[in-house]
């Protein structure tokens, strides 16, 4: 386990702690450090860390609820990382959002889909392994702060500024009729 300090250099905007595993994920400025906190079976050292690169700082960041992908954002650009091998899926340059602000990233619990909420009063729903727009969750009357996937990844919560929350039915990108019985 680490006894030691770790000095980032930058503030801290997010953390997050890989599901069912000893690593830790830290934005800090422009930067993502993934870092192993119990040293591996392999023999690598407690603390190792591996960084990820967005263009500017970064304002939202999310890992897959099955841990194999983390989202990052910064500006009108997100990105998308393997982390069993630090590859990028979706590169900075491959999701951008002309004259808008992201301002929140949720990824599906299997890190297939991204939900980006942004400062146009609007939610989008990209593929990450494309970057491509699948739907676009439309409602809000405030810029979308927040966004986060259900459990099964079936509908997407959203919420404004202005404090209202939506619930959208990821099927077919609409309001729900119902919540969901897992989400109860």
């Amino acid at each position: 386990v680490l006894r030691e300090a770790i000095e980032l250099g930058a503030d801290v905007s997010a953390l997050a702690f890989v599901s069912g595993s000893a690593r830790l994920i830290v934005a800090s400025g422009s930067i993502l450090r993934v870092m192993d906190l119990l040293p591996a079976l392999d023999g690598r050292p407690a603390g190792l860390m591996r960084t990820l690169e967005v263009p500017g700082p970064i304002i939202a960041m999310d890992v897959s609820d099955d841990g194999t992908t983390v989202a990052a954002a910064t500006g009108n650009v997100a990105a998308v990382w393997d982390l069993t091998t630090f590859d990028a899926i979706l590169p900075p340059s491959a999701l951008y959002l002309d004259g808008v602000e992201i301002l929140s990233l949720g990824l599906s619990p299997d890190g297939l889909r991204l939900a980006v909420g942004a400062s146009d009063k609007r939610a989008r729903i990209h593929d990450v392994l494309t970057g491509k727009s699948l739907m676009t969750l439309l409602g809000h009357r405030s810029p979308v702060r927040a966004v986060r996937f259900s459990p099964r990844g079936d509908a997407v919560m959203t919420h404004d500024t202005d404090g209202v929350m939506r619930l959208f039915d990821v099927s077919t990108g609409l309001l729900a009729a119902d919540i969901p019985d897992e989400m109860t």
